[in-house]
Formats: C-alpha cells, structure tokens, sequence
C-alpha cells in the first residue's frame, strides 16, 4: 500500500475489512483489544458480536463524523472510560496491518483444505 495517499489506504482497509469473517473479527479483537484487562465484561460480548462490515462502518465513522462514532462506542458497545476508549479507536487505526496478517493465515488455510480435500478425493 505504499505509494497510496493516506485517504486511499483508508478506503482500502475499510474495504478489506468489509469481508472479514467472525474469526477474523474475534482475531482483531483478540490481537489489539482484549490483550488489555480493563475492559467490562459485558463490553466484550458486545464487540465479539461484530462483524466485519460493522468494524469498517466503524472506521468509516471515525473518520466522517467523530462525534457520532464516540457516541455510537459509548450507548451501543458500553465502552465509556477513557482507557478502553483509546485502545479501541487506535485498533481501529491499525486494521491495515491486521487486514495483511488476517489474509495470509486463511490463504494458508484454504490451501491446507484444498490439499487435505485433494488427497481425500485421491485416497477415494
């Protein structure tokens, strides 16, 4: 993504991000979110419900309407002390570079059960 301006990289993490799966969500929590202990339990459930497509819409937010974006965080996530607050909106900054890591491991994944299926197939 180098030689992209900075609003370009954006929409391409947004998009990225957009076609994440539910494993690929609870990974970037589990990576830039839950590592820290200050976070309520009923804030994490709320996040383990996220989507892909909710995580860019968060990104997008972020970046067109701050306010609403801090208050979407608050009332529907319940993240509302100033720690959690951080680690979430600088998780949301770095999805770049979990978009990169995340798609390599299921690269490798699929081509572990293309070959596993493969060798079924010749085994039959």
């Amino acid at each position: 993504m180098s030689g992209e301006n900075p609003k370009e990289e954006q929409t391409s993490e947004i998009n990225d991000a957009m076609n994440w799966t539910l494993v690929q969500v609870e990974k970037w929590l589990n990576d830039k979110i839950f590592q820290k202990d200050n976070m309520f339990l009923s804030t994490r459930k709320q996040l383990k419900a996220l989507r892909g497509k909710d995580v860019a819409f968060l990104k997008l937010l972020v970046r067109e309407c701050p306010n609403t974006f801090y208050q979407t965080i608050r009332e529907q996530l319940g993240i509302k002390d100033v720690q959690s607050m951080s680690d979430f909106r600088f998780a949301l900054e770095d999805i770049g570079h979990v978009c990169n890591g995340l798609h390599s491991s299921s690269e490798q994944i699929i081509s572990s059960k293309t070959v596993e299926t493969t060798n079924v197939r010749i085994t039959v």
